[in-house]
C-alpha cells in the first residue's frame, strides 16, 4: 500500500497536469488558434514553473545528468527511441507539415520545450522519483498508468482513439 504522503503528492502532481492542459484545451477551444504551436500555449506557465521549481531547488543534475564521456554509438542507441517515434510522427502525419522553416522550428521547439519537458519531468521524473521509494516495479507502472490515463483524456475533447493511441 502506497503510504498517505506519497499518495498526496502523487495524486498533487498528476491533478496540477490534468487541470493545465484542461486550461490549455479551454484556450484552444476558445481562440482556434491558426498555427499548430499557438495550441500549446497553455502549457507554458506549468513548463516555467516546472524550470523555476528546478532552478530554485538546484535539482537540474538530479533529472538531467548527461556522461560527457558518452560515445557517439552510445549516444545514438540512447536517442534511438526518440528517432524512432520522430520517424513513427512523421509517417503517422504523411510527411512534415508546416507552412514556412520558422513555423516548423517553431512546432518543434514546442514540441521539444514545452510539451515533452512537462510530460517527461512529471511522470518520468517527479511521480517515477516518488514512485521509487516504493519499489521499482510500482514506479514504473503506475507513473505510466498516470500517464497513458492523462492522454486518454483527449479523448473527452473528441480526439479519436486511434489518434489517442498514436
Amino acid at each position: 500500500m502506497i503510504k498517505s504522503k506519497l499518495l498526496w503528492k502523487v495524486s498533487g502532481l498528476e491533478i496540477l497536469v490534468i487541470f493545465w492542459f484542461v486550461v490549455n484545451g479551454a484556450y484552444v477551444s476558445m481562440t482556434h488558434p491558426t498555427t499548430h504551436y499557438l495550441q500549446f500555449l497553455g502549457i507554458v506557465p506549468l513548463a516555467i514553473g516546472i524550470a523555476f521549481y528546478l532552478t530554485k531547488t538546484k535539482k537540474w543534475p538530479h533529472f538531467f545528468s548527461f556522461q560527457q564521456n558518452m560515445s557517439f554509438k552510445t549516444r545514438i542507441l540512447f536517442l534511438s527511441p526518440l528517432l524512432l517515434y520522430l520517424l513513427i510522427i512523421l509517417i503517422g502525419n504523411k510527411g512534415v507539415h508546416g507552412s514556412s522553416i520558422v513555423d516548423l522550428v517553431l512546432i518543434l521547439l514546442t514540441q521539444t520545450l514545452v510539451i515533452a519537458f512537462v510530460e517527461e519531468m512529471v511522470f518520468r521524473g517527479f511521480i517515477l522519483n516518488l514512485l521509487l521509494a516504493k519499489s521499482y516495479k510500482v514506479a514504473v507502472l503506475l507513473s505510466s498508468f498516470l500517464f497513458a490515463f492523462t492522454h486518454s483524456l483527449n479523448m473527452l475533447s473528441g480526439q479519436s482513439v486511434a489518434n489517442t493511441i498514436f
